[in-house]
């Protein structure tokens, strides 16, 4: 296990009034870690084969579970490994259901609930301040993410639906029903995830929200190695389930 760490990217996103995404390389084995209070929209690609990139669905029917976390692994569609987490120290759940916000999504929310603000009803995961049509943000999470993307020339219809960090989403057993519960005021929270392979990895924010982003050369993490905060929640570091694994198909 390594003991000494490289710091290869440390930046936080300020906050926008649109929201901000950000796009990076990842080398296999290196750590991408995620810090923040509010949602974080992650995706990943095979940065050998842009085509192959991260699955939703699959990530949770292989592993037969709707919350990832510590333990967890992120899949593509061909059921390949992406990433593993590492870290996590949200105290809540993340969200593998939603897809990624538009401007037009934001329209239709603004039309069907008006100003004033509409959170707390559980509808949407953010806070929906705008009065006025001209006050909605010009960019929703799926615009920023294609921007930011765009050195690869990522389309952005091949933008996959989100791992969404620090998304807390309440599923209700008997009737499906789905609603957002985030906690008010959140504490700071990192999820930290090692890469399996090659990535071209974007992370984006919604508007008026800030989220720190490193990549991380070396283990462990700083709230791994010890001292306040090192609890992660979950199972201990994952390792490759073997060929044939339930896990694994």
């Amino acid at each position: 296990m390594w003991t000494q760490r490289r710091v290869l990217l440390d930046r936080v996103m300020p906050a926008s009034p649109d929201g901000a995404a950000v796009a990076f390389e990842v080398t296999k084995d290196q750590l991408v870690r995620v810090a923040g209070t509010s949602t974080a929209v992650f995706v990943a690609f095979n940065r050998h084969n842009l085509k192959e990139r991260f699955d939703q669905a699959r990530t949770r029917n292989n592993q037969r579970c709707l919350y990832p976390t510590r333990g967890s692994w992120l899949f593509t569609k061909d059921n390949t490994i992406m990433l593993a987490i590492v870290e996590d120290t949200w105290g809540w759940h993340h969200d593998l259901q939603t897809g990624l916000c538009t401007r037009k999504t934001l329209e239709l929310l603004f039309r069907r609930a008006g100003p004033p603000d509409s959170r707390g009803d559980g509808s949407v995961p953010y806070a929906m301040t705008w009065g006025r049509w001209e006050d909605i943000p010009a960019r929703g999470c799926r615009e920023n993410l294609a921007e930011a993307l765009a050195p690869w020339e990522i389309p952005p219809w091949e933008i996959p639906s989100p791992f969404n960090i620090f998304q807390n989403l309440g599923i209700d057993g008997e009737t499906g029903r789905m609603w957002f519960d985030h906690p008010e005021p959140a504490r700071e929270s990192v999820v930290t995830m090692r890469a399996e392979m090659d990535l071209v990895v974007a992370v984006g924010q919604h508007w008026g929200t800030t989220t720190g982003l490193q990549l991380l050369e070396g283990w462990p993490p700083p709230t791994v190695a010890g001292g306040e905060g090192s609890a992660a929640r979950g199972a201990a570091a994952p390792r490759r389930p073997p060929v044939g694994s339930p896990r694994a198909g």
